[in-house]
């Protein structure tokens, strides 16, 4: 049987659609959104006629639980018009459960440091998302990039960033405890190359740090239920193995913005991504693969036009080899309002207009079927 051809699809996430809460923790960086909340069925027609079929809507925390105890009504309701025109436009949507910003509450209890503040908020949240809105979706994605998560926001704390780390694993049990037997859950894990980045011992360990939490430390735990953080105790937690339906990872292209697109950059690139789907697809050979963002984050059309070319072209080598790729979302859908540059990397312009990147990426994907 032939494979079946990658379904195109994109992200909706809030620093795009709605920018961030005041709410939050990122109240600080909050902003206009780019107009999707006031226009969303707009939009979903839109992505629907170009090609997208699926799409990750992030529920936004703090907005939806603003004080982390009760459900905001008028949130609830402009959820639910959203779920109506995604279902008009016929775009399946999976919900994004947490991509960075925390409720200010939960923060000023330390936040995923705090393994009682998170066992105690997270699975509340949670439950509400999947009580109110649960039958209305394709699946769930409960944490976007947890790992680079946690090294962003603690990777300078020696002392908290294993509790993290820990903490978050946890809370993706939680979140497989309350979601499995529903629409099916997704991984969205980061990952990238590792490498010294020069001959010193203090590089040689942190490469062998980021090799462990970035590739190994989730794998073996939703292999095995075994919990190795570095730093840590070897921990096994219940109901942790084997704790996702569909196995999905989130890159960037890694070619920097202004330098020259070359062959060989081009090749390196295509190399790298090709690595990432078979190392993911080895480490669950049982599971379905999905890309959960890619971002080329270049702020020249022209030359992200051929970088979605190129990336199109290695997702098919990889479905050619036996890699289990099904789905492949680019982030952001639409531009973020107010942003220029590799921020605006997105299918669609502020102003509503498909992207010739976008385009290029359109045929790429019918052109290359799977042999």
């Amino acid at each position: 049987m032939s494979p079946t051809p990658l379904v195109l699809a994109a992200n909706l996430s809030l620093r795009a659609t709605d920018g961030y809460s005041p709410r939050s923790d990122a109240g600080h960086l909050a902003a206009a959104g780019n107009g999707f909340r006031g226009q969303s069925s707009e939009d979903f027609a839109l992505l629907r006629d170009f090609g997208v079929t699926d799409v990750r809507l992030t529920i936004d925390w703090s907005r939806l639980l603003p004080d982390l105890r009760r459900v905001d009504n008028d949130e609830r309701e402009h959820l639910h018009r959203v779920l109506d025109a995604a279902e008009n436009a016929n775009i399946a949507v999976w919900a994004c459960l947490f991509e960075g910003p925390l409720p200010r509450e939960f923060a000023g209890e330390g936040g995923w440091s705090d393994e009682k503040a998170a066992g105690r908020w997270w699975p509340r949240f949670v439950e509400h998302s999947a009580e109110l809105f649960g039958d209305r979706l394709a699946g769930w994605f409960p944490l976007h990039d947890p790992v680079g998560y946690a090294l962003r926001h603690w990777g300078d704390n020696s002392d908290k960033l294993p509790d993290v780390l820990r903490n978050l694993l946890v809370g993706w049990r939680d979140a497989w405890r309350i979601l499995r037997g529903g629409p099916p859950v997704a991984t969205s894990l980061g990952v990238g190359v590792i490498r010294a980045t020069d001959q010193t011992v203090d590089a040689a360990e942190r490469a062998r740090f980021m090799e462990a939490v970035v590739w190994r430390m989730w794998s073996r735990a939703l292999r095995d239920g075994t919990v190795v953080v570095p730093g840590r105790m070897e921990r096994t937690i219940d109901d942790l193995q084997g704790s996702c339906d569909i196995n999905g990872v989130a890159f960037r292209s890694g070619i920097t913005d202004g330098a020259a697109l070359t062959d060989e950059e081009l090749r390196r690139f295509g190399e790298r991504g090709g690595q990432f789907l078979r190392r993911a697809a080895e480490q669950f050979p049982d599971r379905p693969l999905v890309v959960s963002a890619f971002r080329s984050r270049l702020a020249s059309d022209s030359d992200r036009a051929t970088v979605l070319e190129s990336f199109a072209a290695l997702c098919h080598d990889a479905i050619n080899d036996g890699v289990p790729l099904t789905r492949v979302h680019i982030e952001p859908a639409i531009d973020p309002q107010n942003e220029s540059g590799p921020h605006c990397d997105g299918l669609v312009t502020r102003d509503r207009e498909v992207k010739e990147s976008a385009w290029a990426l359109r045929s790429a994907l019918d052109q290359l079927r799977p042999r």
